[in-house]
């Protein structure tokens, strides 16, 4: 299974296992920045960790435990997870975590989301954070930054 997200600057970032008659499944990542050309990924493709091992017999899986996630401290790091084997055998699974950033990417905001969510629950007068994000975006509190994917 494949993993994709997206970073503060609208970057994004791929994760993947690849795997053939002449290559051992292995982990790989890569991407694009928002400005790129749609439907590339620009940026060319990285190797996370080459496989030495196959999957041989028991239980025809592949892939089930992938994840590619954004930092939420910087907003830029894309830190991706995925499943490789060091040898060949039936069920030997083992885990990589790797992490990489666009250099263009440049952190959105920073505080804890504790903070900015009272500091909207208080002048709304909300309970709940549903209800303070509800009022905000009825507020029209909640902008999107310029280039950031979904915004207009």
């Amino acid at each position: 299974m494949g993993s994709a997200n997206l970073d503060a600057s609208g970057d994004i970032a791929v994760g993947y296992t690849v795997s053939s008659a002449s290559t051992f499944p292995s982990i790989r990542v890569a991407g694009r920045l928002a400005g790129d050309p749609a439907g590339q990924l620009s940026q060319g493709e990285a190797t996370l960790m080459a496989g030495t091992g196959s999957q041989t017999g028991g239980f025809a899986r592949w892939g089930d435990y992938s994840a590619m996630q954004v930092d939420p401290t910087d907003g830029c790091t894309f830190w991706y997870t995925s499943e490789y084997l060091p040898t060949t055998s039936d069920s030997s699974w083992h885990t990589r975590i790797g992490s990489f950033k666009f250099p263009s990417c440049t952190a959105g905001p920073h505080g804890t989301v504790r903070r900015h969510i009272h500091r909207i629950m208080t002048p709304t007068g909300a309970e709940t954070r549903f209800q303070a994000g509800m009022q905000a975006s009825r507020r029209g509190w909640v902008l999107c930054r310029p280039g950031r994917a979904g915004c207009r």
